[in-house]
């Protein structure tokens, strides 16, 4: 059986890699302005933003982007692609786990303490 190209796949598979893409960048991007702000602002990012069904839903997409990466019969740029964005969400993954952690669980300033 012939490799598998990236382009046929189909529309929807190419919309859907795109859009984990654009997730891991923008979460990525959002990370480090907020890496830069004050403890309250780290927190509130953390709490409301950073959600623990994202994390797991980035780290699936990821190891499903790895496994086409090293088991599937593809052709070169198809495993590129999964292997870039396979990466990116990990990275993404780490860092929001890392936020989640260090940042989720303290209390927000304006609501006195309280959960």
């Amino acid at each position: 059986m012939g490799q598998i190209d990236f382009f046929e796949y189909g529309i929807i598979y190419d919309i859907i890699l795109f859009m984990l893409f654009a997730v891991g960048v923008f979460d990525i991007i959002f990370m480090i302005v907020t890496a830069r702000r004050d403890i309250e602002e780290k927190k509130e990012y953390a709490q409301l933003i950073v959600k623990w069904l994202g994390i797991l839903l980035k780290a699936a997409a990821a190891v499903y982007c790895f496994i086409v990466t090293f088991t599937y019969d593809v052709d070169l740029t198809t495993k590129l692609i999964h292997a870039g964005i396979g990466a990116l969400l990990a990275v993404d993954t780490v860092f929001s786990l890392y936020y989640k952690i260090k940042y989720g669980r303290l209390p927000l300033a304006e609501n006195g303490g309280k959960r």
